[in-house]
């Protein structure tokens, strides 16, 4: 079957016009949230003066004499921008995120149009229903690049900015696109459940909604097991082998102990010692292997969401 693209744009185009409100909204709201968190990784101390951020994590231990002639000592862990990818941006906070913006989109682009009878309006433009579905779901996708964009762009720039930056700003770009192969296959499996249950929609968005708490609850009970006792914490970190977002392993994981760089910097009355700790690679063979999961998984759903929507009996 011959796929006539330029009508496909039309409608891609055309479902962006209508949905712009919605869009803006996610958009408007992700970015701030990629600013916010991204902006607690910048050390404003004066005394740093070769670099601001990191992207590997980072440790400072602050040695000072007081005017007295006595000596003290700070540390503390530094944020940085690999810790804020994992924790929120391409962690499990932005899965949920963009899970539930996937939800929004689908629900109106799917499931409204057909309870309302708007899917009839583009019957009229003489197109299949292949084509039809490929419009909707590219839109769905599409839309969620639009809307990761923009924050995007604002990670890149911190990434850049990084005193590390040609360590690891190859491995940022690696786990945007793990990241987005995942948010794929989130879309092709909310997808079939939205057309499975097209005449019931709600039971549909009750899936989903369970879908997301579960990634939710998973991501609480593994966020709790590293603030634990070692112990306690056993049959917590098992459950990650069962999350949905173990799919989505970081390329950015540090060693705890194992130190790559340790910078002293001299001071008046006081001595900097910033260590940067080493990669982490253990996983090196699964985050090769995952993106071809999530990619063949959504690949093959959308085919199969095809077929269900031309199955379909919804008056066109």
């Amino acid at each position: 079957m011959q796929i006539n693209s330029n009508e496909n744009i039309k409608i891609i185009l055309a479902h962006i016009k209508i949905h712009w409100k919605i869009l803006t909204f996610f958009i408007v709201m992700w970015f701030l949230a990629t600013l916010g968190q991204l902006m607690s990784t910048v050390n404003f101390d004066s005394r740093i003066d070769f670099g601001h951020t990191f992207i590997s994590n980072a440790s400072l231990v602050s040695k000072f004499t007081y005017p007295d002639g006595q000596t003290g000592m700070a540390r503390g862990n530094l944020s940085a921008v690999g810790e804020m990818l994992n924790f929120a941006l391409f962690g499990p906070a932005g899965v949920i995120f963009f899970a539930i913006v996937v939800v929004a989109l689908i629900n109106t682009t799917f499931s409204k149009e057909v309870a309302r009878g708007q899917i009839s309006i583009w019957t009229t433009l003489t197109l299949s229903r292949t084509q039809i579905f490929i419009s909707k779901f590219s839109f769905v996708f599409i839309s969620t690049l639009i809307i990761f964009a923009p924050s995007f762009i604002v990670i890149v720039g911190f990434s850049a900015a990084a005193y590390d930056a040609n360590l690891y700003i190859g491995w940022v770009f690696m786990y945007a696109l793990q990241f987005l192969l995942f948010i794929f296959m989130i879309i092709a499996i909310f997808t079939t459940l939205a057309i499975v249950f097209l005449d019931h929609s709600t039971i549909g968005l009750i899936i989903m909604g369970l879908i997301i708490g579960f990634m939710l609850v998973t991501w609480i009970i593994n966020f709790i097991a590293a603030a634990i006792p070692e112990g306690l914490q056993k049959w917590m970190y098992a459950v990650k082998y069962f999350s949905i977002q173990s799919l989505l392993p970081s390329p950015l994981e540090f060693s705890n102990s194992e130190v790559k760089e340790a910078i002293t910097i001299n001071r008046p009355n006081s001595v900097l010692e910033i260590k940067l700790f080493k990669q982490n690679l253990d996983n090196l063979i699964f985050l090769i292997i995952t993106p071809f999961i999530t990619a063949g998984v959504g690949i093959g759903l959308a085919f199969l969401n095809n077929h269900l929507f031309k199955q379909k009996d919804f008056m066109i």
